[in-house]
């Protein structure tokens, strides 16, 4: 047998697990899908129209440089559009950042448990992830921590707020305290996937911080927008930290297709508060119903409750895919909020496995 070409000494140590819904439909039936954070509302019509029209022109290359988009979001935040960097969303982005900045040996500081992609990111480019766990009672991003396990060789700080797994969140204050402590030779990479739903005053943007600190704000239209298959997010950040990425393949590859529903998406505010207000009553609900069956649930500002039932996060998951709903395990168990009647049927199936539990059978 012929031997292969030698890959990157830095690769992943695993291939990416195979995320096919068809290899979880363990018992025959489609999943109910509780557990990657999607939008259960669904896109804006007047997304889907654009896109639709822009389908008319597929046969033509789009605009590589995001023009239109970037010219859209750069007026949704006051800014020029040398501060903006589109790609096929921001998980694309979190690649990105470690082929512009990452060599092998820097450092990347962290809280554990956060997304995923990060890890990725930093082994892929052989650097260091520097892991600072939550903090223990709130489960939240500890500020306190990331400063004291700065080294010379700490290259990225990712701060995810609000934070996922855990829904848990910063207030705008404590990111800019923390943005002036920081050495500014460090990026502060901050992931905002879910800042949309928060619903607490003093969590908001830190957008209005990129021009004082080297901060780089992500954000997707995966969420929200309900365009998570459509693939299409942002950064934004200085301009000279913009034009670095500007090396990048990925930030010419935004489809015409995705530009035309991301900048109608934005112009749908009627669409956007209704989602915003679905999520926000049944994220309320979902909290005081597992509080009131005994859970242990922490305050979120996300679309999906992170919680601990007593039950092995591990198992619970597999109890729910008994019952063809798929959930998120972590350290704790996570749901995302979907509609009413899939929160209700979820609220069931947990009652039933407790009630269970503590019969013994």
């Amino acid at each position: 047998m012929p031997k292969l070409p030698q890959v990157r000494k830095a690769t992943l140590t695993k291939p990416f697990p195979a995320r096919n819904d068809r290899a979880s439909q363990l018992y025959g039936e489609p999943i109910i899908r509780m557990f990657w954070n999607e939008n259960h509302l669904g896109m804006s019509p007047k997304a889907k129209a654009a896109m639709e029209k822009a389908m008319e022109r597929g046969h033509f290359y789009h605009d590589f440089s995001s023009t239109a988009l970037k010219e859209r979001l750069a007026k949704e935040y006051r800014l020029s559009q040398d501060n903006v960097y589109t790609a096929a969303g921001s998980s694309a982005i979190i690649w990105d950042i470690g082929t512009v900045y990452l060599d092998p040996g820097d450092e990347v500081v962290y809280c554990d448990p956060t997304f995923g992609d990060f890890w990725d990111m930093i082994v892929f480019n052989g650097a260091v992830p520097v892991k600072v766990p939550v903090t223990e009672k709130e489960q939240k991003f500890d500020l306190n921590g990331i400063l004291a396990a700065l080294t010379e060789k700490t290259k990225i700080i990712v701060i995810c707020n609000p934070n996922n797994p855990t829904g848990t969140a910063l207030t705008h204050k404590e990111i800019e305290e923390f943005a002036a402590k920081v050495p500014e030779e460090i990026l502060i990479v901050i992931d905002e996937a879910y800042m949309d739903y928060a619903s607490d005053p003093d969590v908001r943007t830190a957008i209005d911080l990129v021009d004082r600190y080297n901060i780089l704000v992500l954000r997707t239209f995966s969420k929200m927008y309900g365009m998570a298959g459509i693939r299409t997010g942002y950064a934004i950040a200085k301009a000279d930290i913009i034009d670095n990425f500007m090396r990048c393949a990925g930030g010419y590859n935004t489809s015409a297709i995705a530009m035309a529903g991301a900048i109608a998406a934005l112009d749908d505010t009627e669409h956007r508060d209704r989602v915003y207000a679905m999520v926000k009553s049944e994220r309320e609900r979902l909290a005081k119903e597992l509080r009131r069956m005994g859970c242990t649930v922490w305050d979120s500002q996300a679309s999906f409750v992170y919680f601990d039932c007593g039950i092995d996060p591990e198992e619970l998951f597999t109890l729910m895919m008994s019952r063809n709903l798929r959930m998120g395990a972590f350290p704790h168990s996570r749901i995302s909020v979907a509609t009413p009647e899939l929160n209700d049927l979820f609220l069931q199936y947990l009652a039933e496995f407790m009630s269970a539990r503590k019969s013994g059978s």
